[in-house]
């Protein structure tokens, strides 16, 4: 799934192997890898289905707010991306800890993340650099496009509808999009109509039908075939795990 935030993601590998679609340029990543998602940039990650060992990975997002406070605005600089670096492992582990300390976690926890970001200020230093006034603007179209998908689900979508509601040409959008997620706008709506439809399955008692019409889909049909190429099961047979 494509998203983006104005906070920093920090993701480490533990083991196997995997991919950051990040901007749209794809970054392999390996036991003991590191990589910064920077704030506002697009990004999505995927295992590799060749890889010998499952891929295992530590996800930390550090609040913008919190940077700022103890004087590191993540806004305004640009991290490298990509580095190999297994002390990053210990200081996981560090945070993971700390949060079984009792009644000092929070202060060990703050202590934590704040070693952590003053070891990736170091590990980049000198590679830290302003953002480009521009940075994300080459994405500001796919950005708008996901919102208009996400807000109007039940709505019928399509690359010209959407590509008319962003101010765009269908060829523009369907190159950027690509570029940006790599996937085409219509399996992308699939996907967002899917994943919708997974929560309705599970939290609410509509029809099958009723979910198919909630989510976007055209016919019952229709949305059983894309829901089986996703998951691999039908609407029902995940409904009635849910029993």
């Amino acid at each position: 799934m494509v998203n983006w935030h104005t906070n920093i993601e920090l993701l480490y590998v533990r083991s196997g192997e995997g991919f950051v679609l990040y901007e749209g340029e794809e970054i392999a990543m390996n036991e003991g890898d590191t990589v910064i998602i920077n704030t506002n940039c697009l990004h999505s990650l995927r295992s590799n289905p060749d890889s010998p060992l499952p891929f295992f990975y530590d996800c930390l997002i550090i609040d913008r707010e919190f940077c700022i406070q103890n004087g590191a605005d993540t806004t305004a600089c640009h991290f490298v991306s990509h580095f190999h670096d297994v002390a990053m492992g210990q200081r996981m582990d560090d945070l993971r800890k700390s949060w079984d300390t009792g009644i000092s976690s929070v202060v060990a926890v703050r202590a934590a993340v704040l070693s952590i970001l003053a070891h990736i200020l170091t590990k980049t230093t000198g590679n830290v650099t302003p953002p480009a006034p521009d940075a994300s603007y080459k994405n500001h179209h796919v950005k708008r496009a996901i919102r208009h998908m996400e807000e109007n689900l039940s709505e019928p979508l399509s690359l010209s509808s959407t590509a008319d509601a962003i101010g765009i040409s269908r060829c523009h959008l369907a190159h950027l999009f690509r570029k940006s997620t790599g996937m085409s706008v219509v399996s992308y709506i699939q996907m967002l109509r899917c994943r919708h439809a997974i929560v309705l399955l599970g939290q609410s008692d509509l029809s099958i039908a009723e979910i198919a019409q909630e989510c976007g889909f055209e016919s019952v049909s229709y949305f059983d075939r894309c829901f089986v190429r996703l998951y691999g099961q039908t609407p029902r047979q995940i409904r009635a795990r849910r029993t």
